[in-house]
């Protein structure tokens, strides 16, 4: 016995997709494309099915406000990649991972006028690179780029409440808990 997947949506669903005119990075709506089609594509059991939840993806960006050509590329990639990834699934890492030590992490805010991160990558490819890997042992720079602090994240901090002397911190330095 077969089971097919065929796809359901609510008829009150408002579709409500981040806005082109938003503060997010351009990357930001590629892979809610990518991320969107990958869901779609595990879900329905026929390519016709897909094809029309990609379809009607790709509409409903556009009525949003979103350019159709930008959306046309950014369907087409994130379809090539899935169709890609089926046949050739990545190779499992086999390099040991880096240690804290050994990884520089820049935390960015995101600005739309702001650099970009390959900007910074340039900069610090040029004037630090030399430096950090030759006397500090840094092997990977990473620019995490994180949106900007909005009401919603104000609102809804959440904080870890911990037991006096069972920190979470204790734990991961490798240190005994004690109960």
């Amino acid at each position: 016995m077969r089971f097919l997947r065929v796809p359901t949506q609510k008829p009150i669903n408002l579709y409500q997709y981040l806005p082109p005119h938003s503060a997010h990075a351009p990357h930001i709506m590629k892979g809610v494309t990518y991320s969107l089609l990958r869901q779609y594509k595990h879900q329905n059991s026929l390519e016709s099915d897909y094809i029309k939840q990609a379809k009607l993806l790709f509409q409903r960006l556009v009525a949003r406000g979103w350019n159709p050509n930008v959306i046309k590329q950014y369907v087409l990639e994130a379809d090539d990649c899935l169709r890609s990834m089926e046949c050739n699934p990545p190779p499992p890492n086999q390099e040991p991972p880096l240690t804290n030590k050994e990884v520089a992490l820049l935390h960015w805010t995101f600005h739309p006028n702001d650099i970009p991160k390959q900007q910074i990558r340039q900069l610090y490819n040029f004037h630090c690179k030399e430096v950090l890997e030759g006397d500090l042992g840094i092997q990977k720079f990473i620019v995490a780029v994180h949106g900007a602090p909005n009401i919603r994240s104000a609102v809804t901090r959440a904080k870890l409440i911990q037991e006096h002397g069972n920190e979470a911190s204790k734990y991961f330095a490798g240190e005994p808990i004690h109960i």
